[in-house]
């Protein structure tokens, strides 16, 4: 039964609506303390703590939120102004298709409220990205971009995909059609192991069906017309199999960056001009030929192009075979989802678990606590991975904080908090970083490299206190430079430096990475000093500069060859040395349960601090 903020003598749309179809028969307290489905007077009686926007559709906006009375575990929730225009049956579609939804690649409602004509709905898990967004992020460095983990994970999606949308057809009760698959509906979350997995949302045009009676009227759609199927653009009866072509546009698409290529050029390879239109249309149902032929070129793709990911060669071929096949122009030529799924390796598509938002007997032990009321209703809501420091950013520079918690114990949700300064609508959110470690290192004291701090947040790049001495090295992302302090004498430091923008990936990675290396405490591996952050530049400073890598050290002695200068002696005796030193690094590092995952000898230092052989030193650095 809906519990009402306000007193009025008559039930709104909502609340009859609310009752009428039965949706919180359980009674119980739900979200909210008072019931899943909710009546607020104003947003300031709304147990949330509202966040950044994460996106803003045709009808609605998707904000994130928190809530104050139990569960911190971050909530989307979809935000439409006035939801008497439409009519309450028409808006409340969405929930009636996903209340008793439960897969691991489909979110799950948690409730929803009404203030005023504003309806809220509640979701659950909040992603770090859209798959578009998620794509995109590997266009700028095309075929290099596969050097970095994450890119083969959009390989593990196909079947997370397939998997839900045939859940939605043959066990959902009842069967669901989402009739808007797009890689904007599809959310990518990184889970507590550090896994990426996805998850389908938003079924506000969805409908439910018979098998019985699968196809329905399409004149009444309102779909996204790039990825809508044939048979919807033409206004002709669709069922099922309407959602299989949508599903094989976006694995298209998958597909183009796993072969080094880029959204921009797959749509401009289909452009395609239709009578009556001044711009030329991009959608996949009008230029099928298109779509065709361009998966005919990715099959061409050398053997050493093909993105095996430690699967049989022949995948690639069958993988396009597939998509080619979910994208006929003919309904009854496309497979069901149900083939869709046989036709990936058996198994489970991925080992991630289902993970439900709570259940029953959660919501009412965490209610027989009482909970003090939000003193604001808009704040900024910190990662749930860091901990966010009590100073706000300002002009000024201002010390920053780093949680401590291991990378090994993240808590479920793992979006950083430099990916929400991304997304935020000014002001910023506060940045949560990294504190230091209690654990001292007789090596080398505590250093305040800033004079503030070791964790630092400044307004413009100028104002960081380093002084650029040499260039060191670039990788596919970052660079890295030897820099001095301004103050306090003049100590040197290795700087790896990223321009942030819209790499989010690797600032997530590196962020991880600094989070490592401030726990890691042995002689053979490169100490972290510090970190600054300038709204466009993220940068981890280490210990020590090295003057070579092990790279140049070993082919400087390769140039000397056959010499028995002292030099040349010396530095053969300590490259002999290097061996046990590096067995120690990574004993240590497996010991504190550490995969290095990139050793090789351009991530590793080699630094002379006395003229003799015991006085060359190794460490280990790179990416952990």
């Amino acid at each position: 039964m809906t519990r009402r903020a306000s007193r009025s003598a008559r039930e709104s749309p909502y609340a009859k609506f609310v009752k009428l179809n039965h949706l919180d028969a359980l009674g119980t307290p739900g979200w909210s303390g008072q019931g899943s489905h909710v009546e607020f007077h104003s947003q300031a009686d709304v147990p949330l703590r509202l966040g950044p926007n994460l996106g803003q559709g045709s009808f609605s906006v998707v904000q994130k939120v928190i809530r104050t009375n139990a569960d911190t575990r971050p909530l989307a929730q979809k935000i439409i102004w006035d939801y008497r225009k439409g009519g309450i049956e028409q808006v409340m579609t969405e929930v009636q298709c996903i209340q008793y939804l439960r897969h691991q690649h489909i979110v799950q409602l948690v409730g929803t409220y009404v203030v005023q004509r504003t309806l809220h709905i509640l979701l659950f898990p909040v992603g770090q990205w859209n798959l578009r967004h998620f794509l995109q992020e590997f266009e700028d460095e095309r075929m290099a971009s596969k050097a970095y983990p994450d890119f083969y994970s959009v390989g593990t999606f196909f079947k997370c995909l397939a998997t839900g949308v045939a859940y939605l057809h043959d066990e959902a009760d009842p069967h669901i059609i989402n009739l808007d698959i797009k890689p904007e509906n599809i959310i990518v979350r990184r889970c507590a192991d550090r896994r990426l997995t996805v998850f389908i949302t938003d079924f506000g045009v969805s409908r439910s069906f018979q098998p019985s009676s699968p196809s329905t009227d399409a004149n009444t759609l309102y779909t996204t017309p790039i990825y809508q199927a044939p048979e919807i653009a033409k206004k002709k009866e669709y069922g099922r199999r309407a959602d299989i072509f949508s599903l094989g546009c976006v694995f298209s698409e998958m597909a183009s960056i796993l072969a080094g290529k880029t959204l921009q050029v797959y749509s401009k390879y289909r452009e395609h001009h239709l009578p009556g239109l001044v711009h030329p249309s991009i959608a996949f149902e009008s230029n099928l030929p298109a779509c065709v032929t361009w998966l005919e070129e990715l099959k061409t793709l050398p053997p050493f192009k093909r993105p095996s990911t430690g699967r049989n060669p022949e995948w690639w071929t069958r993988l396009l075979q597939l998509i080619e096949k979910m994208i006929s122009e003919d309904p009854s030529e496309r497979h069901t989802s149900e083939e869709v799924v046989k036709a990936f390796p058996k198994g489970p598509c991925c080992k991630v678990q289902l993970e439900e938002y709570e259940s029953l007997q959660q919501c009412h032990q965490t209610l027989l606590t009482p909970h003090a009321p939000a003193e604001n209703s808009s704040i900024d809501i910190p990662s749930p991975a860091l901990t966010s420091s009590t100073t706000p950013i300002s002009a000024t520079t201002s010390e920053i904080d780093f949680s401590g918690s291991s990378l090994l114990q993240d808590p479920a949700c793992t979006v950083s908090a430099f990916h929400e300064v991304a997304l935020a609508p000014r002001p910023e959110p506060e940045i949560a970083m990294l504190t230091e470690s209690s654990e001292s290192d007789s090596s080398l004291s505590n250093f305040d490299w800033s004079g503030n701090g070791a964790h630092m947040q400044y307004a413009s790049k100028s104002m960081v206190p380093l002084e650029l001495v040499s260039f060191l090295g670039m990788g596919t992302a970052s660079s890295v430079h030897k820099v001095k302090t301004k103050h306090q004498g003049s100590h040197v430091f290795a700087q790896k430096i990223l321009q942030t923008g819209r790499q989010t990936l690797r600032m997530e990675q590196m962020i991880r990475e600094a989070k490592l290396l401030q726990t890691l405490r042995n002689p053979h591996i490169v100490r972290l000093i510090g970190t600054a952050y300038d709204q466009r530049y993220f940068s981890i400073l280490t210990y020590p500069a090295a003057e070579w890598n092990l790279s140049d050290f070993m082919s400087e002695l390769e140039e000397g060859r056959g010499s028995r200068d002292a030099l040349t002696i010396e530095r053969k005796q300590a490259l002999h040395s290097f061996t046990a030193c590096l067995i120690n690094a990574l004993q240590y590092l497996h010991r504190v349960e550490i995969k290095h995952k990139d050793v090789k000898p351009s991530n590793i230092l080699v630094q002379r601090w006395s003229p003799h052989a015991a006085g060359y030193h190794v460490y280990l650095s790179g990416t952990y």
